[in-house]
């Protein structure tokens, strides 16, 4: 695939895009750069428009299992580190048809290898899953 250069003397259409799509583009861990570069026929043109979008996926290969710590007046819900920050956490108070689930707030901290939540213990029914965002 590669990178791809227009023309140099190629006149603006503002209706066509360049599209260099490609299933791989050598993405790492963690952070990626995407540099664009755009250049406009000469000085005096003020036709420039951009627009980018990246579309991304992520294959998980096996699901996480939600576990549970006591620990006093506190609980900690936590899942496996595999998980590449795509779950989320959700809370219901009851499990009665429609079910009105909740995305908590709180964000999650990596832990010894897994990722946790430290929620305050109440006296109210809680329930919890773990949902893609």
């Amino acid at each position: 695939m590669g990178d791809r250069t227009l023309p140099q003397n190629s006149a603006p259409v503002p209706t066509s895009s360049f599209s260099p799509a490609t299933r791989y583009l050598n993405l790492v861990n963690g952070t990626n750069l995407l540099a664009v570069e755009i250049h406009q026929i000469n000085l005096a043109s003020s036709d420039v428009t951009f627009a980018l979008e990246l579309d991304a996926s992520v294959l998980i290969t096996e699901q996480p299992h939600l576990g549970v710590d006591l620990s006093g007046s506190q609980f900690s819900l936590n899942w496996s580190a595999l998980d590449p920050g795509v779950f989320a956490l959700y809370a219901a108070t009851n499990l009665k048809p429609p079910i009105a689930w909740q995305r908590l707030t709180n964000p999650p901290s990596l832990v010894t290898g897994v990722w946790q939540i430290t929620l305050p213990h109440t006296n109210s029914n809680r329930f919890f899953r773990l949902q893609t965002q």
